[in-house]
This record gives C-alpha cells, structure tokens and sequence, in this order.
C-alpha cells in the first residue's frame, strides 16, 4: 500500500494505524525522533539499548562466527548505539541495512564502516516488511531491534493481531535462509498497569514527530483546504488489543479535497495514525512457533518490559545463486528469482 493509500485511508476514517512507516522520512521528524529516544521517560529506548548490550556479551555462543548481518530498521543510532556491538562480537563480514529512510540507510552504513572497518556494508533502500526480500544461498542473521515489531499495519481487533504478528515475522525471517533472527519488542506484563506504557508516549516530542506524519501528506499530496496544524496529539491504550493508539484529534472542522475527492473532519474527531502493540510473552511465543521459528535464547531487562528473542528459522525451500550480499542494482533479479 503506498504513502497516497494510506493517507486517504486515515484522512477519511476508513481505516488507522497505517502510517507509522511513513514518519521517518522527513529530516525534521527524524530530529524529533532523536529528542524522544534521549528522554528519561522513554524506557523502551533505554531499555532496549541495555539489553542489547547484555546480548552482545554472549551472542556468539549461538551463532558462528562470520555470519552475515542483515538489519531491518536500523535507524540513525541504531547501530552505534546497539546493533554494532552485535556485528562486532560476531566478526561479520557482510552487512546489509535495509530502511525506507535514505537518512537512515546512510548513517547505519557510516556507522557500521567505524565499528569494523573491513567489513562490506551494503543498503536498501525498502519497506521490509511489505515488500518481498531476496534470500541467500549461506545462514544468514536478521536483526531487528526497537519495539517496531509492535508497530504492525493491521486494524483494531478486540484481541491482540496474532496472525498480522506471524506474517511479519515469517517476512522478517524468509530471507536468512534457516538462519536467525534477532529481534527486540516490547511486551505486555501483568505486573504493569496502562499508564506504564502510556507515559512514555505522552511527551511534545512525540506529539511532534506523529503529527509530522500530518505536514508530510499536505506537502507531497494532492490535496487542498487541508491544515496540518489543526491536530492535537494523545496516546490512548486500547484494553482489548494490549496497544497504544496514536491519535491526532482535530481541533476544528475543516473540509477538504484529496486528489479531487470532498472529505471532511469534525471538531474533535481523532485520526489513528498509528499504533503500538504489547504483546503477550506467551502469545508472541506462540506465533513464532506458527512462523515456523523456534525460541533459542531470550535476554530480558531487569526493570522493563523489553525483551530480545534470538530465533532460529528453517531452511527455505526455494533457492537460487546470489551473492550473502545484494546490492541495488541486483535486488530487482533477485525479487524475480525468489518470487
């Protein structure tokens, strides 16, 4: 679903929670998003670092040495700040950075080229989680790190998305080829109460950086009478589903065109723009388990809810000659040869 799909889809109600890929991508919300990952609040920036670190420590007792690395997402810190350590302990050779955020794709390379020097580091530019990834002839680790797991493009439900879930991580895993995934997400725990995970989203900087989201559709799309300033930001917890709302309420009325289309917003009318889910540890367990991946080792953090779970996925069925590494002008092929 592309950018102009989603937006008429939010804007006009039909559906929420699909916009959170689509944030990253302009400078200054990348700025905000920097403000929100350094505030005391935010534990699942801290959080997470920590136990990557701890993960770092012992990570080659599972998987060999000289692996190659692939790494969903790695934002613009995330491999100096977490995923380096990783790729450093395992002496990789090969790295492949994928992200939709040409920013990110070029600060995780720069970054990666610091931490181990000889390595070959390669980036695309993809949404990986829609579009379809090459595999590889040799094991290979993927690694995801943050909560961005919980941030699934899937409607509301009065369960939590346990099938959205399994889909995505059979597509975080396809491409390594019964290798591994390293993956962090964010869990839901009995012994913490809403507030816990809402507090960390109820600051300016977040308000900020979602509502970027709103200044991105007014100035890429075709769309007129539309004001991006009229929106107010609040986080709500959804009980059913164990997930954070992220919803602009307008402060106005306002009527507007989209590509032509009349659409209108009432005064106080929310827009869900995205969404957080927590997870269950016994229902993320199990759909690994339906993903067809098993449970190797998990780190947890001492005070939050923050996890990481090493998985070992099956050896794909499919193959074809590729290098471990692909680079741009390859990857149409490979998407050819896979599918």
């Amino acid at each position: 679903m592309d950018f102009k799909t989603k937006s008429f889809l939010t804007l006009s109600g039909k559906r929420g929670g699909l916009l959170g890929s689509e944030m990253y991508l302009r400078p200054e919300d990348l700025h905000f998003y920097e403000k929100i990952v350094c505030e005391s609040r935010y534990y699942p920036a801290h959080a997470d670092i920590d136990n990557w670190r701890d993960c770092a420590k012992n990570i080659s007792s599972f998987i060999p040495q000289s692996t190659t690395a692939l790494e969903y997402g790695p934002g613009e810190r995330g491999v100096e700040t977490k995923t380096g350590a990783i790729i450093k302990s395992l002496n990789c050779r090969n790295y492949l950075a994928v992200d939709k955020s040409r920013a990110s794709l070029e600060s995780a390379l720069e970054s990666i080229s610091k931490i181990k020097k000889d390595i070959k580091a390669i980036g695309i530019d993809s949404d990986f989680l829609c579009d379809s990834m090459p595999t590889t002839l040799k094991r290979s680790l993927a690694i995801f790190s943050g909560c961005s797991i919980g941030n699934l493009e899937t409607p509301i439900l009065q369960h939590p998305p346990t099938s959205a879930l399994t889909a995505a991580l059979k597509t975080l895993a396809r491409p390594v080829n019964g290798g591994w995934l390293l993956i962090s997400s964010d869990m839901w725990l009995p012994n913490k109460r809403p507030e816990y995970y809402v507090s960390a989203y109820n600051s300016p900087f977040h308000e900020n950086f979602n509502l970027g989201v709103l200044h991105r559709i007014a100035e890429e799309l075709k769309i007129t009478g539309f004001d991006p300033t009229a929106f107010f930001y609040k986080p709500v917890f959804h009980c059913q589903s164990k997930a954070i709302l992220h919803l602009a309420f307008s402060k106005r009325k306002q009527a507007f065109f989209f590509d032509g289309v009349p659409l209108s917003i009432e005064k106080g009318q929310p827009l869900h723009l995205n969404t957080s889910f927590k997870f269950e540890e016994n229902n993320f367990v199990a759909c690994v388990n339906n993903a067809g991946l098993s449970v190797l080792n998990l780190w947890k953090h001492k005070k939050h809810s923050m996890r990481i779970y090493l998985l070992q996925a099956q050896a794909c069925v499919k193959h074809f000659h590729a290098s471990p590494i692909v680079n741009q002008d390859d990857l149409t092929d490979l998407k050819k040869c896979y599918l």
